[in-house]
């Protein structure tokens, strides 16, 4: 699985947003929910409740099994199309993998795409249920381990944020 950190908290993704904005929230109901629930419905749920008692407009909350995956991106949009709701989005604040954002780029081109998440490697569930960071990339700086790293400590010491969005950040 992939092992997602946020880049962000809410404060700083709210002043990444327009009030005027026309905001879609894309969670995905796979990796991105087993790192700490940053993804998943009942984050997407929770961020969509926030900004819109904050003024935002939040027009639509979809999640996908898998939100890296082209077919299902495209598929989305297709039908975003087809019941005449494309149009009606500027924004989309993706509750993902870095790999499902770069796709979202691609194949909605004319979308702003929130930049909220890093991928820091693959990972697994420990035997709680819990996504440790088992081969971490380069890029972090982090040791790979038979026992893993735990995300939280792993978003600490990257200077980023695991699980859900929140006001308490």
């Amino acid at each position: 699985m992939i092992a997602s950190l946020r880049t962000m908290t809410y404060e700083e993704l709210k002043n990444t947003l327009g009030k005027d904005e026309r905001i879609a929230i894309w969670s995905c109901d796979t990796c991105a929910k087993s790192c700490d629930g940053f993804g998943g419905e009942e984050s997407m749920k929770s961020l969509a409740s926030q900004l819109r008692s904050d003024g935002f407009n939040v027009q639509k909350e979809e999640l996908l099994v898998a939100s890296c995956y082209f077919d299902g991106i495209r598929n989305r949009k297709e039908k975003w199309v087809s019941d005449g709701e494309y149009d009606e989005i500027d924004v989309i604040i993706p509750l993902a993998c870095q790999e499902a954002r770069v796709a979202m780029e691609k194949l909605l081109p004319d979308k702003r795409i929130i930049d909220d998440s890093r991928t820091a490697g693959l990972g697994m569930l420990d035997k709680n249920g819990v996504c440790i960071l088992t081969d971490p990339f380069e890029w972090t700086g982090l040791d790979a381990s038979d026992e893993g790293i735990d995300l939280k400590s792993a978003a600490k010491k990257l200077g980023m944020f695991t699980g859900p969005f929140q006001y308490d950040e």
